[in-house]
This record gives structure tokens, C-alpha cells and sequence, in this order.
């Protein structure tokens, strides 16, 4: 026994208490520190997260905007091929029939320059003969000369 009248298995329990006790709270004390440094330390994972989603939301309202935009170009672009399209039409009308035209033109006009020719044979033909040519011959002549000019004054207007 000591001094206070305390025997001395229960000072040593009560010291074994006592320090079993202070080692608990100690120790206990440094788990409520862990734990609130790991809950601190998710909580700034947390704010992280939440920051990287809202940049990710707002991205993606950027992107639905332009792919709507996208889609209205589009759209004005489809309508202004049609637009074209449709004026294009005529004009495709007008370039088959003008080309149908000059086919038939150039036909006239191959056919007039073989006429040509054929009476420049025959005119050279008919001076070929004789010196002294009968009134047939000159009316024949001039008939051609009249033609060959006709003929010219077609092919040139």
C-alpha cells in the first residue's frame, strides 16, 4: 500500500488504465486527424470534379450550339443548291437549243459553201470555153455570178 492507503496491484491497474487511456486518445486523436485530412483532401478531389464537369457541360452546350449553326448553314446551303438548280434549268433548256441551232447552222452553212463551190466549177468551167461566147453562155454566166453572190451575202450575214 502507499501513502493514500491505494494497494499496489490496483495503482499499477489503475496506471495501466491511465496510460492505456492516454495512448487511446493519443492515438484515437491521430485517426480523427487522418480522417480529417483525407476527408479535406476529398473534398478537394470533389471541387476538382465538379469544376472539370461543369468545363466538360459547358463544352458541350459550345458544341450543340455550332452543330445546330452547322445544321441551319446546311440547310441554307441545300436550299440555295435547289434555288440554283432551278435557275440553272432554263439556262441547260436555252444552251440545248441554241447548240441544236448551230448544228443546223453550220449544216446550212457547209451546204451553202458546196453550193459555191459548184458554181465557181461551173463559171470556171463556162470561161474555159470559147473566146467568143454565145448569149446562152453569158446569160448563164451571169446567172451564176448573181448566185455565187447571193450565196456570199448569205454565208456573211
Amino acid at each position: 500500500m502507499d501513502r493514500a492507503g491505494v494497494p499496489a496491484t490496483r495503482r499499477r491497474l489503475l496506471r495501466t488504465t491511465l496510460l492505456a487511456g492516454t495512448l487511446l486518445a493519443v492515438g484515437g486523436g491521430c485517426t480523427i486527424a487522418r480522417l480529417q485530412q483525407e476527408e479535406s483532401g476529398d473534398e478537394q478531389r470533389v471541387r476538382e470534379k465538379e469544376a472539370a464537369l461543369q468545363a466538360e457541360q459547358q463544352r458541350a452546350a459550345e458544341l450543340t450550339k455550332q452543330k445546330d449553326q452547322l445544321a441551319a448553314d446546311l440547310s441554307t446551303r441545300e436550299l440555295s443548291l435547289a434555288e440554283l438548280n432551278e435557275k440553272l434549268e432554263p439556262l441547260r433548256l436555252a444552251n440545248s437549243r441554241q447548240s441544236a441551232e448551230n448544228e443546223l447552222a453550220r449544216r446550212e452553212r457547209a451546204r451553202l459553201i458546196a453550193e459555191l463551190q459548184e458554181m465557181s466549177a461551173q463559171l470556171a468551167q463556162l470561161r474555159k470555153s470559147p473566146q467568143d461566147p454565145s448569149s446562152e453562155q453569158r446569160q448563164r454566166i451571169d446567172f451564176l455570178k448573181r448566185q455565187i453572190k447571193d450565196q456570199l451575202d448569205l454565208l456573211l450575214h
